[in-house]
């Protein structure tokens, strides 16, 4: 079964995937460091609008393709946290 209990999609619509029946779903961020402050808050606000359409119990995870640094992943965490998300 594709939509076992330990599986989750990777693409742009997670809320898709929830309906059809995986567990979770992993979002790209949008922007990357390249895009400063703006791309950060960005990335930010794309999760936490994710989180709210797919409510609080469907494991929503970001792939940042190893592409950021320390700092910024630990400050992306931080600013996700309300968002419970799995980095």
């Amino acid at each position: 079964d594709v939509c076992s209990s330990d599986r989750y999609c990777t693409g742009p619509l997670p809320a898709l995937y929830r309906d059809m029946g995986f567990v979770g779903a992993k979002i790209a961020l949008p922007f990357g460091m390249a895009a400063g402050d703006q791309g950060f808050r960005q990335n930010v606000e794309t999760v936490a609008t994710h989180r709210q359409a797919l409510g609080p119990d469907f494991r929503f995870m970001v792939d940042c393709y190893m592409a950021l640094d320390a700092g910024y992943a630990a400050d992306f965490a931080r600013a996700c946290a309300p968002s419970r998300t799995r980095q």
